[in-house]
C-alpha cells in the first residue's frame, strides 16, 4: 500500500490528477475518487490508504501517453501544491501489463467491495470468480484471496492472473475461516439459498462480513426497459456493439418489454428480495444499497474500442443519476452483513 509515502502529499496528488484529467460526469457521487477517499477516512485510515494507492495507480496508468512537456508541466503544479510529482508517481506506480488491466466493471465492483471489507481483513473468499479480475486486484492490495468457481476455463484464466483459484462447488467447499466472503453477481444462481448463506456464516471469522453484489431482475419496469432500449440503439448506431444477441439483440430488434425481459432470464434465479430476506434470517440484519447495473449488459456486448471504459463509465454515471432522480428503477443490489460470535 506504499506506506512509506506521505499520505497528505499522496492525497494532494490524487486531487490534482482527478481535477485535471477526469471529467466530473464520469463518476457517480458515491464513487468519485476524492469523495470516496474522504468517506473511507471517516471509517478507517487503513482502508483509506489502501484505496488511495489503487486510485493513484489507475490514474497514473492513464497518463502513460503524455508527452515529456506535459509531464514536466504537471510536475511544476504538483510541486507548487506540495504533492508528489507525476514523474515520481510514474516511477513508484509502474504500468501494468495490458493483460492485467481492469475493465471499468471490475473497478465499479472493486470500489464497493473494498469499502465494505472489515478494517482488519486479511483472508478473502470469492465465490464465483468470473474473469478473475476482481480477485487479482484484491490480491494486489495484499489480501490472501481464494477464488472458487465450477467452470474449469474460468479457473484456468484466474490462475493465470496469479490468483489461488480452485475448481469447487458452493456450499460444499471448505478451507477454514475467512474475514470476508464475496458473492459477486453469483448468488442469484446458487441453490439452496439459505443453506449457501448459512455455510458462508460458518466460514466467517468473528466480525467477518458477507458482501454480495447482485441484481433485482424482478423490479424491471416499462420505463427502465424503454430507457435501456434507447441507449442500446444509440450504441449500435455509433458502432459500439460487437455482440447483438440475447437481451441486447432483443432490445435492438423489437424493443424490450416485460415479457421479453423475463424470457431472457432464468426463471429459477434467486430474486434480490429473496436474498435480502434470507440474509436477515441467517445474519440477523444486513445493509442494502441500490446501484447501477443495466450498463453491464451493454459493456458485455461492446467491442475492443480504445475508449470503451470511458464510454461505459459515463453510461454507469448516467444510470446512477437517473436512479437518484427516480426516473428509472435501480436494478443493482448490494448487501453487506456481519458475523458476531457473542
Amino acid at each position: 500500500m506504499h506506506e512509506d509515502l506521505d499520505y497528505r502529499r499522496l492525497k494532494a496528488s490524487l486531487e490534482f490528477l482527478v481535477e485535471q484529467y477526469v471529467p466530473a460526469s464520469v463518476f457517480p457521487d458515491d464513487s468519485h475518487p476524492v469523495r470516496r477517499l474522504e468517506d473511507d477516512e471517516r471509517r478507517s485510515m487503513t482502508i483509506a490508504r489502501r484505496y488511495l494507492s489503487v486510485a493513484i495507480m489507475d490514474l497514473v496508468e492513464a497518463t502513460q501517453g503524455f508527452s515529456i512537456e506535459h509531464i514536466l508541466a504537471a510536475d511544476l503544479e504538483l510541486e507548487r501544491r506540495g504533492a508528489y510529482t507525476l514523474s515520481m508517481l510514474r516511477s513508484r506506480f509502474p504500468r501494468r501489463d495490458k493483460a492485467a488491466r481492469r475493465q471499468f466493471e471490475t473497478s465499479f465492483t472493486y470500489n464497493f467491495i473494498s469499502r465494505s471489507l472489515p478494517s482488519r481483513c486479511k483472508r478473502i473468499l470469492e465465490i464465483g470468480c468470473g474473469t478473475g479480475q476482481l480477485a487479482a486486484r484484491l490480491a494486489e492490495d495484499g489480501f490472501d484471496v481464494t477464488a472458487i468457481d465450477r467452470n474449469k476455463e474460468v479457473i484456468t484464466a484466474t490462475r493465470e492472473l496469479g490468483v489461488n483459484a480452485r475448481l469447487a462447488k458452493w456450499p460444499e467447499f471448505n478451507d477454514g475461516q475467512f474475514d470476508a466472503v464475496l458473492f459477486t453477481r453469483s448468488l442469484h444462481h446458487i441453490h439452496p439459498l439459505q443453506e449457501s448463506l448459512q455455510r458462508a456464516l460458518e466460514c466467517l471469522s468473528d466480525g467477518g462480513r458477507i458482501i454480495v453484489e447482485d441484481f433485482a431482475y424482478e423490479v424491471a419496469d416499462v420505463r427502465s426497459l424503454h430507457w435501456f432500449t434507447t441507449i442500446a440503439r444509440k450504441f449500435a448506431a455509433s458502432g459500439f456493439l460487437r455482440e447483438k444477441s440475447g437481451l441486447v439483440g432483443e432490445a435492438l430488434a423489437n424493443g424490450l418489454t416485460l415479457e421479453s425481459w423475463s424470457s431472457n432470464h432464468d426463471p429459477d434465479l434467486n430474486s434480490a428480495a429473496a436474498i435480502a430476506e434470507e440474509l436477515k434470517v441467517v445474519f440477523g440484519d444486513c445493509v442494502i444499497e441500490n446501484a447501477a447495473y443495466y450498463f453491464r449488459y451493454l459493456a458485455a456486448a461492446m467491442g475492443p474500442l480504445e475508449q470503451r471504459d470511458s464510454i461505459i463509465a459515463a453510461l454507469a454515471a448516467d444510470e446512477s443519476r437517473l436512479i437518484s432522480k427516480g426516473a428509472i428503477a435501480a436494478l443493482g443490489r448490494r448487501f453487506v452483513a456481519k458475523r458476531f460470535l457473542g
